[in-house]
């Protein structure tokens, strides 16, 4: 057989491979649109390929949830590199996905993990406050990781900006890609987010709610916050939020509009307000009318004297653009805005 020969075998045998490889990861796209009830992201060949590609650790640090329903969401991701945690046997922890102790070795094994720097939270509810204390005993890892996630990750995302002085990403869960009742969109950013670092994002329709906000041309700060009631649980706690000269955005699910007024009132009483650059209410998916939401929000922002917007594209609702905790942010006077009413916007690098 001649070198001629050998090589044409060669290449036609490296062709077939690619052929296959392609065919493959064809298969694999078209398992995940047919895969039933997803967001429509996952229509996406882009944010396909991004999440075929990215590697993420799937912790799930909180709430329990239906073991059956968690596995059909695996069975539907399994061609994607997400990497999930091992399931435990036996019944779940009262409140919890696991015991403290298995949900704390989950995450301790993504944060020393050295080669796949995104720890993506599957899901919500509660139970990642619990986990602090065994985290401040922990030596910092070596390598810095990025959590995702929002609502009770918030208790995380504290931790790690202000003990470890991470950033991380306030943003939609992996549980979300097989539902369909949330925008792509919120996807889409935190795919830019992680894909283009250094990137500007500019979020606009910012509402001015106080004569402070309104008489702002430019507010500058750190950006923190996330869900209302889990901020609030961490007043006189070592992993209490710091506020002081920062851009704080709150948001929350489940609360009577009363109960977002008593949590605003308490932390203006004790300080945590009073001396951060700028408050931004986000959505409040409550059973109460937009209508008494807005009255309430109002009302709560004539008690305090920094200035206050409402951005309704941060929280439980269709909209949950994703922001980095700790990115330096700026509140700006958009003359251009599309919306008179709402002329402010925020910007940030990621």
């Amino acid at each position: 057989m001649t070198i001629k020969t050998l090589n044409f075998i060669l290449m036609h045998a490296l062709f077939m491979i690619f052929v296959l490889l392609t065919a493959c990861n064809k298969q694999h796209t078209d398992d995940l649109k047919n895969m039933g009830q997803i967001n429509d992201v996952m229509q996406d060949e882009s944010f396909l390929h991004f999440i075929q590609t990215q590697e993420f650790n799937v912790i799930v640090p909180s709430s329990a949830y239906s073991r059956r329903k968690m596995h059909k969401i695996k069975d539907r991701l399994k061609n994607t590199r997400l990497h999930f945690v091992k399931d435990q046997d036996g019944m779940a922890d009262y409140f919890h996905v696991y015991h403290d102790d298995k949900r704390l070795k989950d995450l301790e094994k993504a944060l020393m993990d050295e080669t796949i720097p995104y720890i993506w939270c599957f899901k919500g509810g509660y139970g990642a406050q619990n986990l602090i204390p065994y985290l401040n005993k922990m030596k910092k890892p070596a390598k810095p990781k990025i959590i995702i996630g929002y609502s009770d990750i918030t208790a995380l995302h504290l931790f790690v900006l202000q003990k470890w002085g991470w950033k991380s990403i306030h943003g939609a869960m992996v549980s979300k890609l097989t539902e369909n009742d949330k925008d792509p969109e919120n996807f889409r950013l935190l795919q830019k987010m992680i894909q283009n670092p250094g990137s500007l994002f500019v979020y606009d329709n910012l509402l001015p709610l106080n004569a402070a906000a309104k008489d702002a041309s430019t507010i500058q700060g750190q950006l923190t916050g996330g869900n209302l009631t889990v901020s609030l649980h961490t007043l006189k706690d070592f992993n209490e939020i710091v506020t002081k000269d920062k851009i704080v955005i709150f948001e929350d699910l489940n609360v009577e509009c009363y109960h977002i007024d008593r949590m605003i009132q308490h932390m203006s009483q004790v300080g945590k307000l009073n001396d951060a650059k700028a408050l931004i209410f986000g959505d409040f998916k409550v059973e109460a009318s937009e209508e008494e939401v807005n009255k309430t929000l109002d009302y709560c922002t004539k008690k305090l004297n920094v200035p206050v917007f409402r951005w309704k594209k941060c929280g439980h609702g269709y909209h949950n653009f994703p922001f980095i905790y700790g990115a330096d942010a700026l509140i700006s006077l958009n003359n251009n805005a599309i919306d008179p009413k709402a002329p402010y916007e925020l910007k940030f690098f990621a």
